[in-house]
């Protein structure tokens, strides 16, 4: 498949400073090449993260996670995915935060490894982080 950028939707919960946990959900059309036909990809994934220096405004992470990806050219085939990676996260305040990973991605059934570079603008609810 043609490399392809995409957006991930993402909804987490911050347990400390030094732990959080994710819900991601991301999809786009990708090419096998110029002439053949585009295919959605769909994946879902739960993820941890352990942050170091937690109590500074730039902290690495460490992250990993199980979910599933979905081809619509395998008849919408589902496939068990895990991943681990490491990340960047910096704290402009207590709402908002910039966060950047580097994650690779697991499929047993195909026997595929895929990386994905991912940015993320961080929105914390409420009175933000404490």
């Amino acid at each position: 498949m043609i490399n392809q950028q995409y957006a991930q939707f993402s909804l987490g919960l911050y347990f400390s400073r030094a732990f959080s946990a994710r819900l991601n959900y991301n999809s786009t059309q990708l090419f096998e090449g110029i002439v053949a036909p585009d295919y959605t990809y769909e994946s879902f994934s739960v993820d941890g993260q352990y942050y170091f220096n937690s109590e500074a405004n730039l902290r690495p992470y460490l992250t990993a996670g199980i979910g599933e990806e979905i081809w619509d050219k395998d008849d919408d085939q589902y496939n068990l995915q895990i991943n681990a990676g490491v990340g960047l996260h910096y704290r402009f305040n207590a709402k908002w935060a910039l966060q950047a990973d580097l994650v690779n991605y697991f499929t047993s059934d195909e026997g595929s490894h895929d990386q994905l570079l991912t940015g993320k603008v961080i929105y914390r609810f409420g009175e933000g982080e404490k």
